[in-house]
């Protein structure tokens, strides 16, 4: 999710928890710990594009070193209020006993805004490896787009009323209960859509090797379809504003997979090590595109066809090379190109006008 969102959201959480003892400062200090995690972006020099793409909301997101670092910045926040406190006591202010400390609170506190900020990561198509070290493979519900202003509002407003009227723990817990039932809806609307797939998919005689469900940009009214089919895969959209207009209408593409194929055997050169690492974090989601450049790696989870092709994750994994036989080299490392066919905000605002009204 969007860094608004994740400071917002562990602010909501101390304000809840700690907003009573500690007021703003305790806002202030979740919402840092909320965005915490994703500091492992300051490690993106050292990585390459692929690398950086596939590793992201690793370690640092991963509820087993989340709970082992939460008692270390747990005892770093204790030892703070400790050094205030005697701060004030030396100076003759009043200052509450060392012993009155919710310890246990500020801990759980700090946990929580932790792990909150993976689970809400998981909640995005882009997964979390929230079970590292025991397993790399992401998880993901899929059941919001990074970007829900229903989902982020009413905590960055809880947020903004704190630092503007003061913090308050029913508020707090008001607001987090809205969201709450708007993921609850969110995970709803993902089964409901997921049984209407495989009835029209039953319906249609099309086959599958699997489907994937997204929502489109800033909302969970409208859902995107990709159903992977061997060489091929459908891409269809369902709208909950229009849930009785007929049968999911599938579109079928072409997948390229035969531009990489091992069959092409000597012809393709090269160490394959970062296409390999695309197909596996894609989870079998993607296509191939020929360019003039060369072979296009293309995540089909990030984006989609209509109303013009636009994809936020490509990378160019493979050149030709210089003989009559268009042999191909892979790069060793993987470069991002783009692929969005110039489209505009214009026409996804007509697209979505269609498919809500």
């Amino acid at each position: 999710m969007d860094s608004i969102t994740q400071f917002a959201l562990g602010a909501s959480l101390a304000e809840a928890m700690l907003g009573k003892e500690y007021g703003k400062k305790a806002v202030l200090m979740g919402g840092v710990l909320g965005t915490l995690p994703d500091l492992d972006v300051l490690s993106i020099p050292l990585f390459s594009a692929v690398e950086n793409f596939v590793y992201h909301r690793g370690a640092s997101h991963a509820f087993f070193y989340q709970f082992i670092f939460s008692f270390f910045v747990a005892w770093f926040w204790i030892w703070l209020i400790k050094k205030k406190q005697r701060a004030r006591k030396q100076g003759g202010l009043p200052a509450k006993e060392e012993s009155s400390l919710p310890r246990l609170k500020i801990w759980l506190t700090v946990l929580l805004c932790f792990l909150t900020h993976s689970i809400i990561d998981m909640f995005t198509v882009y997964g979390t490896k929230i079970w590292l070290p025991f397993s790399d493979r992401p998880v993901t519900t899929s059941n919001m787009f990074i970007i829900d202003p229903l989902f982020s509002l009413p905590i960055v407003i809880t947020v903004l009323l704190a630092f503007t009227l003061g913090a308050s723990k029913r508020r707090a817990f008001v607001m987090l209960g809205l969201l709450s039932l708007y993921t609850i809806w969110s995970l709803t609307a993902v089964q409901i859509t997921k049984n209407k797939v495989e009835t029209a998919l039953e319906r249609q005689n099309l086959s599958f090797d699997k489907i994937l469900l997204t929502p489109t940009i800033f909302n969970t009214v409208v859902w995107r379809i990709i159903v992977i089919d061997k060489d091929n895969y459908y891409e269809a959209f369902y709208s909950f504003a229009k849930p009785l207009e007929g049968d999911i209408e599938f579109k079928i593409l072409p997948r390229n997979l035969a531009l990489l194929d091992a069959s092409r055997g000597a012809a393709i050169q090269g160490n394959k090590s970062e296409f390999d690492k695309l197909t596996w974090f894609s989870g079998g989601f993607y296509k191939l595109k020929k360019t003039d450049a060369g072979i296009v790696f293309i995540d089909l989870r990030f984006g989609q066809s209509e109303p013009k092709e636009f994809y936020s994750f490509a990378f160019l994994v493979s050149v030709f090379g210089t003989d009559e036989n268009e042999s191909l080299r892979f790069l060793d490392e993987a470069q991002i190109v783009k692929v969005n066919s110039n489209i505009s905000f214009q026409d996804l605002k007509n697209w979505f006008k269609k498919k809500l009204f």
